[in-house]
């Protein structure tokens, strides 16, 4: 199995490659940032100027998170940053030629909260749900849930039914898998998902099936208010 164990051992063509190549199912977004970071001051010693631009653009949007507050993407650590035409045209190229479901749901989602592009948004939305569907093989079900959340909230955003319920459809079929191994917890996160953003397909949502998972999982939440009828 491919690791960022040894980066400083490797050339940072060997690293970009890497990157590109390695399951991300149990790794963390700053992991990401830190092999682009090693790769930079690899092309950084090399003096190779468009590739050392190229990569600080990589370490910017890979040291930042969504803030739902917000509704941005914002740094880990540090204040707000904007970002410029030139980034933008960058990140599009990306999304683009990368193999990489979790790399291209990230490119893609700066693209949408930046240029409100609706190509980028919707590769953006099928990459989260490939995403969400690596996660899940990994038993990493909280980053399985959170790839799932951002596929619905973006295909809320720009309304489009069709990718609304191909997520909605994904939740429950998560959420069948999660209760027949006892993954409770993260159930709890789906239905929130469900409740939270399905408004636009609140027709289309089977609230008796919604129902019947919080009463067989949560003896606490057993009064839960559907937000919507």
């Amino acid at each position: 199995m491919l690791t960022f164990e040894n980066l400083e051992d490797k050339n940072p063509e060997e690293i970009l490659d890497l990157i590109e190549k390695i399951d991300f199912g149990n790794l963390v977004i700053y992991q990401i940032q830190d092999a682009f970071m090693v790769a930079l001051k690899k092309y950084e010693e090399l003096g190779e100027i468009e590739k050392i631009n190229e990569l600080r653009k990589e370490v910017k949007i890979f040291g930042m998170d969504y803030s739902i507050t917000r509704k941005r993407f914002i740094p880990i650590v540090g204040e707000c940053i904007e970002f410029n035409e030139e980034e933008i045209k960058y990140y599009k190229k990306r999304a683009k030629e990368s193999q990489n479901d979790v790399l291209k749901a990230r490119y893609c989602d700066i693209i949408w909260n930046n240029d409100k592009d609706v190509e980028f948004v919707k590769l953006g939305i099928r990459s989260y749900i490939e995403s969400s569907k690596k996660f899940f093989k990994a038993k990493n079900y909280y980053k399985m849930a959170g790839s799932l959340e951002r596929a619905f909230i973006l295909a809320k955003s720009i309304k489009n039914e069709e990718l609304q319920l191909t997520c909605l459809n994904l939740h429950f079929q998560c959420l069948d898998c999660l209760h027949n191994i006892g993954e409770r917890r993260f159930m709890y996160n789906l239905l929130d998902n469900i409740l939270d953003h399905g408004y636009y397909i609140k027709e289309k949502i089977d609230l008796n099936k919604v129902h019947s998972y919080i009463n067989d999982n949560f003896e606490t939440h057993k009064q839960v208010i559907i937000p919507f009828r």
